[in-house]
């Protein structure tokens, strides 16, 4: 019985680690190991306070952050939908 338990712990885990994956994440780099420095592929920006920032960053939302004049129009409106 305490294996099974493990092994479910261990999955649970998994999933969990899964899920706090960003797709943003494909859309810029973390500096430095950092999570809350985002440097983007498209104007090579770097942003602080994560990625809640850089999806206003992408999505053009002025405000948190200065809009990305290189990122596509198509990603510009999937960023805004990601919110």
């Amino acid at each position: 019985m305490k294996i099974l338990l493990e092994d479910v712990r261990s999955q649970w885990h998994q999933k969990k680690k899964e899920k706090e994956v960003d797709p943003r994440w494909e859309r810029g780099d973390m500096v430095a190991g950092d999570r809350h420095k985002v440097k983007c592929k498209w104007c090579h920006k770097t942003l602080s306070s994560g990625i809640h920032r850089f999806k206003h960053h992408l999505a053009g939302i002025q405000g948190d952050a200065k809009p990305c004049g290189n990122v596509p129009t198509k990603m510009r409106y999937l960023a805004g939908k990601e919110e």
